[in-house]
């Protein structure tokens, strides 16, 4: 099963000047954001590679960036320079990255406290939804398997979401000198990167077929859907454990995520640079999720020989899934992997997905395991009558201790992106840094799924 494109010509700007607001239910106005990536990081990653400039320089040059308070060193490539100067916000300090102009930073701290506040059930949700169901897209999932390291050593993915988070979360990222905006503009160098210098020589003659059928890899609408993954999919997953975030709470968590989106260089064909390009409110963003989903590939139950079906239609997908929970397994004591296998990461899994979102990735339900269900179900409210108490300071200390102890424990030096020009550089980043003695996980550990 593949995506089909409607016939688009000519087309006209996405949204006009005053024009009413645009239809996140409409298809073929979705698969034309499929046709773009990021003109102006694109042009900036293939500079930089016509330059010379490598993976591991321009890392290192992301990393002083952080250390100097958006800063850019003297001998900084003139493709980054010009880059950084042409997509400043106007709220910009030093060289990096400012908000755009309808942030609201009340909104942006209310948002990270609320995050903070169920960190750990969020970390949960994220985990088990937002990170195995975007593997049932075809497109995101050839993207993310190309090098195989992500694969084979998934636990990178967990520190680098966790990472991520920190860095996003964190109450006071985005202001003044705050990494907030600069990490979200390492991401859009990142994916224009991978876009325009790696992904068409890795597939090889395989590229146009894939661009024929996907579209533009990592497009505006991947990386939008990217984006509501670790929001909109998170607040409802809160919902889902019985931990939710109150209305207040779950629209600044979301404005945050818009923030973060749109510096990360998620904008539509013609809509002013500074304008919002993301859903504007949570019930369009839903609205657009189901939409989205019309790319999610593979068997929708488990009738047959459901399995292959889902390997035959998406093949990179499940190899991540199954990665995935096997990484899920890994990080819990032998103990418990003797008692229970991976059956908690597949109960979670399937609790805050559904049968058909399980299926197409290849994770089989656990049958039985009542009392399992039971406990599992009633941990997520009584974590959270537990820590109530705490008060929300307290919470936020708690969290931000566990994020940066758990991604110090694994990794010697602090993740760090960079614009990769080649596969290789696109390997260094999933291996750089890793401490391969892990306790509760190694990086790089065979890990299999067993299905019973």
């Amino acid at each position: 099963m593949s995506t089909s494109f409607h016939s688009l010509s000519p087309f006209p700007p996405l949204r006009a000047p005053n024009a009413t607001p645009f239809a996140w239910d409409n298809v073929i106005a979705l698969d034309e954001l499929r046709q773009h990536g990021d003109e102006a990081a694109d042009n900036c990653a293939a500079e930089l590679t016509k330059a010379g400039a490598t993976g591991g320089q321009l890392r290192q040059l992301f990393m002083k960036l952080r250390a100097t308070g958006n800063v850019l060193p003297a001998d900084a490539p003139a493709a980054l320079r010009a880059f950084m100067e042409s997509t400043k916000g106007p709220e910009s300090t030093g060289d990096g990255p400012g908000l755009p102009s309808w942030a609201d930073r009340e909104r942006i701290l209310r948002g990270q406290e609320a995050f903070m506040t169920k960190a750990m059930m969020s970390v949960v949700v994220m985990l088990c939804r937002s990170l195995p169901e975007g593997y049932a897209a075809p497109s995101m999932a050839r993207v993310l398997n190309l090098s195989g390291e992500l694969k084979a050593r998934p636990f990178h993915r967990l520190m680098g979401t966790l990472q991520l988070l920190t860095d996003v979360s964190s109450p006071g990222s985005f202001e003044p000198g705050g990494v907030g905006p600069v990490v979200a503009q390492e991401m859009r160098l990142l994916h224009a990167g991978v876009r325009t210098n790696v992904v068409p020589g890795a597939m090889g003659d395989q590229y146009a077929e894939f661009r024929s059928t996907y579209g533009v890899p990592i497009n505006q609408e991947d990386m939008l859907g990217t984006v509501l993954g670790f929001s909109v999919l998170v607040i409802d997953g809160l919902e889902t454990l019985g931990v939710p975030h109150t209305a207040q709470q779950a629209d600044d968590f979301y404005h945050v995520w818009r923030v973060f989106g749109h510096i990360m260089g998620i904008r539509r064909p013609g809509v002013p640079d500074g304008e919002d390009s993301m859903p504007t409110t949570l019930a369009d963003a839903r609205t657009f999720y189901a939409k989205y989903q019309r790319h999610y590939v593979g068997s929708t139950n488990f009738e047959g020989q459901w399995r292959e079906r889902s390997v035959e239609a998406n093949r990179a997908g499940v190899g991540l899934a199954d990665a995935h929970v096997g990484m899920l397994k890994g990080v819990m004591t032998k103990r418990m992997q003797w008692l229970l296998g991976d059956r908690i990461a597949r109960v979670y899994i399937r609790e805050l997905t559904s049968e058909a979102a399980c299926a197409r990735v290849g994770i089989k339900s656990v049958r039985g395991h009542f009392l399992l269900h039971w406990l599992l179900r009633k941990l997520p409210p009584l974590w959270e009558r537990i820590t109530t108490p705490w008060g929300t300071r307290n919470e936020t200390k708690a969290a931000e201790w566990f994020f940066s102890t758990l991604i110090k424990a694994s990794y010697s030096t602090p993740i760090s992106y960079t614009v990769p020009g080649t596969l290789q550089d696109v390997k260094d980043l999933v291996q750089m840094g890793e401490i391969p003695d892990v306790k509760l996980f190694k990086p790089g550990q065979p890990v299999t799924l067993t299905l019973d």
